[in-house]
């Protein structure tokens, strides 16, 4: 006989002992709350992405050159250098893995909550490549 949870604490007040099968599934709440939040985290990365890579675009567009140099600062979301006009701040916790886009490279970025934390690669307009 399975037990509702909300029960749980009337039949120990009871003395009612049992065993832990009698239970019913704890809520997943927790875990739907784990993957909405890595969810979001990946989605934030892609948007990243595109942040930095269009912001380069336009630098180089703009001043016409073939690459647009940018660090980030992982524990406040900074951006600093070229494009800095264009972006600003992006998602804390990303991490960019090299320091210039130029104008047909890739971008690799890696987030701890994002992926599993694996670097992932884009394009230069942003796009994720396989």
């Amino acid at each position: 006989m399975k037990f509702p949870r909300r029960f749980f604490p009337l039949l120990v007040l009871c003395g009612i002992a049992l065993p832990l099968s009698a239970a019913e599934p704890a809520d997943s709440g927790t875990e739907k709350q784990a993957i909405e939040r890595r969810a979001h985290a990946e989605h934030a990365l892609l948007m990243d992405a595109m942040a930095i890579a269009q912001s380069c675009q336009q630098f180089m567009l703009e001043q016409n050159k073939d690459s647009a140099a940018f660090s980030v600062d992982p524990r406040t979301g900074e951006v600093t250098g070229d494009i800095v006009v264009y972006v600003k701040r992006i998602t804390v916790g990303t991490v960019a893995m090299q320091k210039s886009l130029q104008r047909d490279g890739k971008l690799v970025l890696r987030n701890p909550e994002a992926f599993g934390g694996a670097d992932i690669t884009f394009n230069a307009f942003g796009q994720r490549t396989k």
